[in-house]
């Protein structure tokens, strides 16, 4: 959601690209490590058991001001801290809906037989999207500092963006496509409120 986030913040598609200006770069590290601060912080031992503490931590580390009661697949409510609209947040988790949901059909071409190196990220991968995405932020926080952070977060961020990228390729597509269609229903919710 935070990728999502700093990508329209900032209306560029590919957060790391060197095309960009660098203080938007920098900024967007900043923007990321707040929103998230166990991927910055090398102690952290933050686990989310649901997505709707997922969504409700990152929305309160974005500094929004007003509150929203989520009563979404819970039997308590969750508070959420936030002057945003709930269409935003329905754009947001869309998003991420897209960037996590399996592609269904796969278009493949047989490569021609050199030995030429095969790429390390197979675009047509049913969860190419999420790849790019954690890929993005990998290059995004290599080797920089982020405002924030005691230490250059270039060894223990992207480390730990690698982690999720492992384990993104781990975990069984099921389980994957349960958690998309949570974060469907959660976006639909916010999109009719």
């Amino acid at each position: 959601m935070a990728y999502a986030y700093a990508t329209r913040h900032f209306s560029i598609s590919c957060l790391a690209s060197s095309r960009n200006d660098p203080q938007d770069q920098r900024e967007a590290r900043r923007l990321i490590a707040r929103a998230v601060p166990f991927i910055a912080d090398r102690r952290s031992r933050v686990l989310h058991i649901t997505l709707t503490d997922a969504v409700a931590n990152v929305w309160s580390r974005l500094d929004w001001v007003s509150t929203v009661i989520v009563p979404f697949l819970s039997d308590q409510p969750h508070t959420l801290k936030g002057s945003t609209q709930h269409s935003t947040m329905a754009v947001l988790l869309k998003d991420v809906f897209h960037l996590l949901r399996q592609r269904k059909v796969v278009v493949t071409e047989d490569l021609p037989d050199t030995d030429a190196p095969k790429p390390a990220l197979v675009p047509d991968h049913p969860r190419a999207c999420a790849l790019m995405a954690l890929s993005d932020l990998t290059v995004l926080f290599e080797g920089n500092t982020a405002e924030g952070c005691e230490q250059r977060v270039g060894n223990h961020v992207t480390m730990k963006i690698m982690y999720y990228a492992g384990h993104l390729l781990a975990v069984p597509s099921s389980i994957l496509d349960t958690v998309v269609d949570e974060v469907f229903l959660q976006s639909s919710s916010f999109g009719k409120k």
